[in-house]
């Protein structure tokens, strides 16, 4: 497992070579790994893959639609931090998806896409993504806890059910899509081009649910930009602009550094910089994974090897 770690770290386009001493290969040998396994490297690699298990060898499997990843399910149990914003993982070339709540740049919780939805909330009417994120809600420590997601996620029917049925009551934002989301048509915002779209640029349309006993006051807002985008939000108290102050050059005239001042959407200057957390974890993931240029023939190893990373 040493060596996969340091592959990691310092990626060779066969693990193997690692094992390799300099002498023989001045790039991408390592005398430190080549003594301590010692001769016939490959093969004694070569009986590792066959034989390394991280559970008991005879251990009935159970069956493989209700638990698919029953080899690696043990070792991602215990996980007591649950935090912020949702994203989508995909390691290159394993075909292995799951739906990830970050913050900090780290991974907190995650629901692998093979696995079978909780059926508890395909029962109340939700949709299997819906049904996945809402299992990971109701995990939450903390009440009232804020995710912020993407268009992918977000949904009315969403976030009345982490509300109305999450026991911690989770808050949702972000953005939303046009169609099949739920967005009322009082918000909606046409298209334009030429001059029209120049003033519109900066319109506004919001609407606020009420009537709903469990998730009142959700916000879903429409803002003409370079194009019209729309946010939902259940946990915004005010809708304003914010005066942002950003450091450019000015090289027509003053030649130096200048503060420049504009506005922007609240909602969006909130959603923008509280996601970039799950960018920088989406980043991690890619640079240090240890299956970096490699493929391997047990299905379960990227799980395990990306729950180690």
């Amino acid at each position: 497992m040493g060596t996969y770690i340091l592959d990691g770290l310092n990626p060779s386009s066969q693990i193997t070579h690692k094992m390799r001493t300099q002498s023989v290969d001045k790039v991408q040998g390592n005398d430190f790994i080549a003594q301590n396994i010692g001769t016939n490297a490959e093969l004694k690699y070569k009986i590792f893959c066959h034989f390394f298990a991280v559970q008991n060898p005879i251990t009935m499997p159970p069956p493989k639609d209700k638990c698919p990843n029953y080899k690696v399910d043990s070792f991602f149990h215990g996980k007591s931090e649950y935090k912020v914003r949702c994203g989508k993982f995909k390691c290159i070339g394993d075909s292995i998806q799951a739906d990830c709540i970050a913050d900090d740049g780290y991974t907190w919780e995650f629901y692998s896409r093979n696995k079978p939805v909780p059926p508890k909330w395909l029962d109340l009417g939700f949709c299997p993504m819906q049904a996945c994120l809402l299992h990971m809600f109701s995990n939450f420590k903390d009440d009232h806890h804020t995710v912020k997601m993407d268009n992918l996620f977000n949904s009315v029917m969403l976030c009345i059910g982490a509300l109305q049925f999450c026991p911690r009551k989770a808050l949702a934002q972000g953005v939303i899509r046009q169609s099949g989301r739920g967005v009322p048509p009082c918000v909606i915002q046409q298209e334009l081009s030429g001059k029209r779209a120049e003033q519109a640029c900066g319109t506004i349309k919001a609407a606020v649910l009420k009537g709903e006993s469990h998730a009142s006051n959700i916000i879903i807002t429409s803002c003409y930009d370079q194009k019209t985008f729309y946010m939902i939000s259940s946990i915004a108290t005010q809708i304003i602009w914010n005066t942002v102050t950003k450091r450019v050059y000015s090289s027509a005239q003053l030649k130096r550094m200048v503060a420049f001042q504009f506005l922007r959407f609240s909602l969006s200057n909130d959603y923008n910089y509280e996601m970039n957390d799950n960018n920088i974890s989406n980043q991690l993931r890619l640079i240090h994974r240890i299956l970096w240029l490699g493929h391997n023939q047990k299905w379960w190893w990227a799980l395990w090897l990306w729950g180690y990373e």
